[in-house]
């Protein structure tokens, strides 16, 4: 990259070789294990004597299904996070496929996602590569890889914040310019300058508006220029001592050439600092955090009391979102008996209540519904199963990271949205629990106090059941989680009290 150096000493552990031990307990092993995967193979192998040399599938078929499956590795790893595995496994494909607009975006993705996060070791490794300070917790920890991964992780994970932060700076500039007419990476730029300007590590004064090879240049310039002014002075050359050079090239400064190369991503936003059109998103976004600021200092200004009433006020607006029509998910219906044991034949029973009860419902409240779900399986089309595929995974992202910095799939959701003709997609799970309220010994209990005793059973009848509701209604247009709220009432999971719980939750969704 002609912008940003990184200097070896980055990258300068030995690989940690591949051990891949034969052990069934694999719990912690980084590969499948071995030995029960070499039996499955072998009684396979022998399971099929006749095979001979017949070929199920051609080279280009074989390579065509295997492609797809690197494809949905790298995309799985995105989607749960993985930031060295998806790097590193972006980075083996790039190598077949360089000019691959799906694995950029998913590597810009992952850089995204690494501006904002908060690292463990951060005031430890700051600008410090000796291999001696490690202590072996951390070795440990980077142990979990095998192979030339290994070599990544480690050097990845020796970075600080900043250096992370500037490294997905440059990668995901990098991206955008290479298609400036792709919409998906303009958002990418534009959210991850959003982050930084937000980001108390990104300070954009102590950038130098020269890269690493220019600064080297200027500095040896520089130098000459003084000890051309000494010599002519009658002063002696600066003599740096051997000793302290070599302790400095353990952090990576290089005093000979005044370059501290331990803070090499200073030099890798040098075309960003020279730019005015970076400048001016950027101080826009930097105006948004001052002005936020502002607002949170005067809501600290105000007393308990009127803090409470803002907090009721927020939570009373949170499902009011002016819902009229929506595209009705795949729900999550089941029913549990004592030690969290599912009845399976009450879920099902449970699940088609849950549908009959949101029909009448959203009848009512005169809202417009769009089915996606399993309720009539056999009608689905393809493009269907997998657009419930799609939206799962991705409610579930937003829902597990909490985060706003997910853009992968907001193409997907613009399709989506054209296909069903609904901006809002609800998703609800219902989980009913049901206690053997009344046992032989609470009976004796019962009995015993008699005809106290009476009165009691009334409540053991009536608390023997809960119910747990939880909406989330995913925004296809902005790509968040707008809402993302649970119930809990005890009671009964009849279609009465199903009818009366789900009333109020659309209603509320349904106002502004």
């Amino acid at each position: 990259n002609q912008w940003i150096f990184v200097p070896e000493k980055t990258f300068s552990k030995s690989k940690v070789e591949i051990s891949a031990t034969e052990n069934y307990n694999d719990r912690f092993a980084s590969h499948p294990n071995i030995a029960r995967r070499k039996e499955e193979i072998q009684q396979k192998i022998d399971s099929l004597k006749e095979w001979q040399s017949e070929i199920a599938f051609n080279q280009p078929k074989f390579d065509e299904v295997r492609t797809i499956c690197r494809y949905e590795f790298v995309l799985n790893d995105v989607y749960a996070n993985n930031t060295i595995e998806a790097l590193y496994a972006i980075y083996v494909l790039e190598k077949e496929y360089p000019n691959s607009r799906f694995l950029k975006n998913c590597k810009s993705q992952i850089w995204l996602a690494n501006i904002t996060e908060t690292y463990e070791f951060d005031e430890f490794l700051e600008g410090d590569y000796s291999e001696e300070d490690y202590s072996e917790e951390w070795d440990e920890f980077e142990s979990e890889y095998e192979g030339h991964i290994s070599v990544f992780a480690q050097g990845y994970n020796r970075l600080n914040a900043t250096a992370k932060l500037t490294l997905g700076m440059r990668i995901i500039r990098d991206n955008y310019l290479r298609d400036t007419t792709d919409k998906l990476a303009d958002k990418y730029w534009k959210k991850a300058v959003e982050l930084a300007a937000k980001s108390g590590s990104f300070e954009l004064e102590s950038y130098s508006k020269l890269t690493f090879q220019q600064a080297i240049v200027q500095f040896e310039k520089d130098k000459f220029k003084e000890d051309s002014i000494s010599k002519i002075a009658g002063l002696s050359p600066v003599k740096y001592n051997k000793y302290e050079t070599i302790k400095n090239n353990k952090t990576g400064f290089d005093l000979e050439n005044g370059i501290d190369s331990s803070k090499f991503y200073l030099y890798g936003l040098s075309d960003l600092v020279n730019d005015s059109t970076f400048l001016k998103l950027y101080a826009s976004y930097t105006e948004d955090v001052g002005a936020l600021e502002v607002e949170t200092d005067e809501f600290f200004d105000l007393t308990d009391e009127e803090q409470t009433d803002f907090y009721e006020s927020e939570y009373e607006q949170l499902l009011h979102i002016g819902l009229d029509s929506m595209l009705l998910l795949q729900p999550e219906v089941t029913s549990f008996q004592r030690y969290n044991r599912k009845n399976f034949e009450k879920s099902d029973d449970l699940e088609k209540d849950f549908f009959t009860v949101t029909n009448s419902v959203v009848s009512e409240l005169d809202m417009h519904q769009i089915n996606l779900n399993r309720s009539n399986h056999t009608s689905l089309t393809t493009n269907e199963f997998n657009a419930i595929a799609t939206l799962n995974r991705s409610i579930d992202r937003r829902d597990n990271y909490g985060d706003e910095v997910f853009l992968l799939d907001t193409e997907l959701m613009d399709s989506i949205a054209v296909q069903f003709g609904a901006d809002q997609v609800v998703y609800m799970s219902l989980k009913n629990k049901n206690e053997q309220a009344i046992t032989v010994p609470k009976l004796v209990v019962l009995s015993i106090l008699f005809p106290l005793g009476v009165f009691y059973l009334p409540k053991l009848i009536l608390n023997n059941s809960a119910t747990k509701y939880n909406v989330k209604v995913l925004d296809l247009t902005k790509g968040e989680l707008v809402v993302n709220e649970t119930y809990f009432a005890v009671e009964p999971s009849s279609k009465k009290f199903m009818h009366v719980r789900l009333n109020a939750i659309f209603h509320q969704l349904k106002q502004q």
